[in-house]
């Protein structure tokens, strides 16, 4: 059961060190560059809540993120998501669950979703990944009062980047990221999906712990989730965050090479063993939090 709950938070890149901008100096550097761990349920208004992180705003030359923000907003990748969100007809959540399991998932998604006359009849063409995802966000949506999904602190730290005439970047396509997302074997995504829904309180338990650590910055308890053998794999661990980290490393260090910048990603890729910190320590910079 952790495990499921761990990549779904994962997914939303939650696992940081104990602080989350950190301050890039020294080696081939002529200027420092910064770190920003991010967490995509995040409102926008904790942006003033990092200390220092404005000064960076203001400083730099440009902001890296994963995928732009008007990349994803954007109609023709709207359009993508959306179908790719749909499952062939031969796949839907009814024919990859048993009867027993596919009521267990119907009774989380009328938790949910009741109120507005939706159960999962209504939602059973769409792949078992897109409900998880869904079901992850109507959690924020209930359990955090100030939480709207098209006002998030990863777009609010490029909105204020762009609005001073600086650039942002993209780190990733809108295509890898949807594959990340969505692209798992459908069989696996039914488990994950019912995995999730049989256990939905200890689920919605841990969305809280993890979100108030973030808050927090409370490094102990990310670090302790994020390292139990029980909640991931290292197979997990290297798809999600070690291999990606180990692509964006040279495109980060030239791009810091040409000017200062503000590196805006899930805080998942800045901590443990090769995380970013991790790697541009071991190519001669110097990384330390901002405090």
């Amino acid at each position: 059961m952790k495990r499921i709950t761990f990549l779904i938070t994962l997914l939303f890149a939650l696992t940081c060190q104990a602080q989350l901008l950190w301050k890039v100096s020294g080696g081939t550097l002529e200027k420092p560059s910064y770190l920003f761990g991010t967490y995509h349920l995040m409102p926008s208004a904790f942006v003033d809540s990092v200390p220092g992180l404005n000064d960076a705003i203001k400083n730099v030359d440009a902001v890296w993120v994963e995928v732009e923000n008007s990349q994803m907003t954007a109609p023709a990748t709207v359009m993508k998501m959306a179908k790719m969100m749909i499952a062939p007809p031969d796949s839907t959540i009814d024919a990859l669950l048993s009867k027993d399991a596919y009521q267990i998932v119907d009774t989380v998604v009328q938790r949910y979703l009741g109120t507005f006359g939706i159960n999962l009849d209504k939602l059973k063409t769409m792949r078992p990944a897109a409900l998880s995802t869904q079901l992850a966000q109507l959690m924020a949506v209930r359990r955090l009062p100030d939480f709207e999904m098209n006002n998030l602190l990863d777009g609010e730290v490029e909105r204020r980047v762009k609005a001073l005439g600086k650039p942002a970047h993209s780190l990733e396509t809108v295509d890898f990221q949807l594959q990340l997302l969505l692209g798992d074997p459908l069989p696996k995504q039914a488990a994950d999906l019912l995995e999730m829904c049989k256990n939905i309180g200890e689920v919605e338990r841990n969305f809280d712990d993890m979100h108030n650590a973030y808050a927090t910055q409370d490094f102990d308890k990310l670090m302790l989730a994020a390292t139990d053998p029980s909640a991931t794999t290292p197979e997990d661990m290297e798809r999600i965050c070690y291999d990606r980290n180990a692509k964006w490393l040279p495109t980060l260090i030239e791009a810091a090479q040409k000017g200062s910048i503000l590196v805006a990603v899930g805080a998942a890729h800045l901590g443990m063993e090769k995380g970013l910190i991790s790697l541009l320590r071991h190519q001669g910079y110097t990384v330390e939090p901002v405090k």
